[in-house]
């Protein structure tokens, strides 16, 4: 019993040794600085890829109407995945009110398994802007949002640039758990950045050139996967020309994403992310995908093993402390980083553990669902 317990405690100094780096690389950056220059500006193709939205895809539209950026200079152009609901109803109810906005809808064509990469591979196709920048159906763009983004293409000359996605802010328990959730995510990116080791970023606000994409040859060698449609590009890049990849750290940046309704739908969310975790490849974020589910497995299992009378209540103590100390470091620096409110950490950091076991386990057959269809990895 002392072996596994010494083993458990190793997992977890490892654990907190990999997130006081990712802390410290955290804590040295600083947010994108907007040079004073005269503007040149880049021409953006912004992809949403939709399915049975209806509820969210207002917020999104309403979202563009305020973008301070010529309309001239980007375009919109929305993919509709085969909705049953009145989605496409409302885009083009939309457009018919906002005729300035150069825009356009199509049908998406189903060509592997990924419905989200044939709808951008869709989009690409027909794309006019220099850029591709993709965002989702249940997001809020700000009004700087494609200024700051063209600021840090003519600054860095990047030819892929990811960028912080949030959740706003709310006081719904469940709401402040994927906060701070997103939270740890977008500071594991940054962080990753930063150390000169990306592997991860978000889709909901994610811009390459379009030429850049054909050099990478698009989604080719990933088409079985269901998602990654962000992740798998990225470390296509980071692999070949690593140079060209940024990430954009800047309020004006940012995009503002919906938080799940219910505890099912949150489980159904993490497993569908879970399934392409296999893909990574050997680098920092396989590495730190095995670190953290093993840090959660082991306090899990200490928890248990406590309640069964196999461990000492000191043992658990120090299992808690390892794992949560680096932890609580990790979020209220980021919190500070991305302007996010604190409060709450703890019991959210409770709730971690639990939600990442069900997901573990709950993705093992490599199956689930996702609006309304099944899929498997």
């Amino acid at each position: 019993m002392v072996v596994l317990i010494i083993v458990a405690a190793l997992y977890l100094i490892t654990y907190a040794v990999y997130i006081l780096q990712l802390t410290r690389a955290l804590g040295a950056t600083g947010p994108f600085v907007l040079a004073d220059e005269t503007p040149h500006r880049t021409t953006f193709s912004v992809v949403v890829v939709f399915r049975n939205e209806a509820d969210n895809l207002g917020t999104l539209l309403r979202s563009f109407q305020f973008l301070e950026y010529p309309r001239d200079s980007f375009e919109l152009i929305f993919i509709n995945d085969d909705s049953t609901d009145n989605s496409e109803r409302i885009v083009n109810q939309w457009r018919l009110e906002n005729g300035a906005f150069a825009t356009t809808l199509l049908d998406n064509l189903r060509l592997s398994s990924s419905p989200k990469k044939d709808g951008i591979t869709r989009a690409i196709s027909i794309a006019k802007g220099d850029f591709i920048v993709s965002t989702d159906a249940d997001c809020k763009v700000g009004v700087s949002w494609l200024s700051t983004l063209d600021a840090h293409i003519r600054q860095t000359g990047a030819k892929m640039v990811a960028a912080p996605v949030l959740i706003a802010p709310e006081k719904k328990p469940l709401t402040r758990f994927q906060q701070f959730d997103f939270l740890s995510l977008q500071a594991t990116t940054l962080g990753s950045f930063s150390m000169g080791k990306p592997f991860m970023c978000n889709a909901a606000n994610f811009a390459y050139k379009k030429d850049f994409f054909k050099q990478l040859d698009g989604f080719r060698g990933n088409e079985d996967f269901a998602g990654g449609d962000d992740v798998f590009l990225l470390q296509k890049a980071v692999d070949q020309h690593p140079e060209c990849v940024s990430y954009l750290f800047h309020p004006g940046a940012t995009v503002y994403t919906k938080a799940v309704g219910s505890v099912s739908a949150l489980i159904g969310q993490r497993v569908r992310w879970a399934s392409k975790a296999r893909a990574y490849r050997a680098g920092l974020g396989e590495q730190l995908s095995v670190i953290v589910l093993t840090a959660n497995l082991v306090l899990v299992c200490s928890v248990i093993g406590w309640a069964m009378g196999f461990f000492a209540a000191w043992v658990v103590v120090g299992m808690v402390l390892l794992k949560f100390l680096p932890d609580i470091v990790f979020l209220t620096t980021a919190s500070r980083k991305f302007g996010q409110k604190s409060r709450g950490i703890v019991p959210s950091l409770l709730l971690y553990p639990l939600l990442t076991s069900a997901v573990v386990f709950l993705a093992l057959p490599g199956k689930f669902s996702w609006k309304g269809r099944r899929f498997t990895r």
